[in-house]
């Protein structure tokens, strides 16, 4: 059966080293979203998120802050959000800057470089930069729990991350939110993803399809492996699953 609506991650599955997305991808989107709603799932901040669901002319609601805040592309504006606690959101931040580590948060809808940039203290996502993916699991094992969830992820360029969010917050959470929001049952929404901070999307939808260059226990979670991003592995999935028939 063809899925009623399909999510798609962005780094290291539409994008690649140079923040590009191919023509046959643009394309097959494209197509998918004139008969079923599409949007992107993804741990990059609304600005960014909105950027390429424009460009691959979606106007569905979107999945941004790694699940947290479900966005409006078009009007610019949060349809959706679950902020970290205040006290939790601090705390990490001032970890983060003692550390010396690189980092950006959304408070309220706008981006955060630094603790002196925080207004409301409404934040929905942090992402700290990390040297590798072994300090992304320590990092993250370390600062999970007590209302938090830290998560690893990596970028287009192969670069680290990791991502704080609330306890409940997760691209999985994202996708219950939007399946809500367009009238669509999670069992019925196709996912494409590749990384870490995918595993709980993967788990949330009925159709979870994998890179073919994804790691091993994520594939593990897939329904379907398809081709890796240099071979246009979302236009394959979309052909296969949303196009035919």
């Amino acid at each position: 059966m063809r899925p009623a609506a399909l999510l798609i991650d962005l780094d290291g599955t539409l994008l690649d080293s140079n923040d590009w997305i191919s023509e046959p991808d643009i394309e097959a989107i494209r197509r998918a979203a004139e008969v079923i709603p599409v949007a992107i799932a993804s741990g990059r901040v609304p600005e960014d998120v909105g950027h390429f669901a424009r460009l691959l002319g979606l106007s569905s609601p979107q999945v941004c802050d790694n699940g947290a805040r479900l966005f409006d592309p078009l009007r610019g504006r949060t349809l959706s959000r679950l902020p970290i606690h205040s006290d939790d959101a601090r705390m990490i931040v001032e970890r983060i800057q003692d550390a010396g580590l690189k980092f950006f948060a959304v408070d309220s809808g706008r981006v955060a470089r630094s603790y002196a940039e925080f207004t409301e203290w409404q934040v929905t996502v942090i992402t700290c930069a990390v040297s590798d993916r072994d300090a992304a699991e320590s990092m993250a094992q370390e600062h999970s729990g007590n209302g938090v969830t830290a998560m690893g992820s990596r970028g287009s360029r192969d670069e680290w991350y990791v991502n704080y969010t609330h306890a409940e917050a997760h691209k999985g959470y994202g996708a219950a939110r939007f399946s809500e929001s367009v009238g669509v049952d999670l069992s019925d929404v196709m996912a494409i993803g590749d990384g870490l901070n995918d595993r709980e999307l993967f788990q949330a939808v009925g159709l979870p399809v994998a890179m073919g260059h994804a790691p091993d226990h994520i594939k593990a979670l897939a329904e379907h492996v398809t081709a890796p991003l240099e071979e246009h592995g979302v236009a394959r999935a979309i052909e296969r699953f949303v196009l035919t028939g």
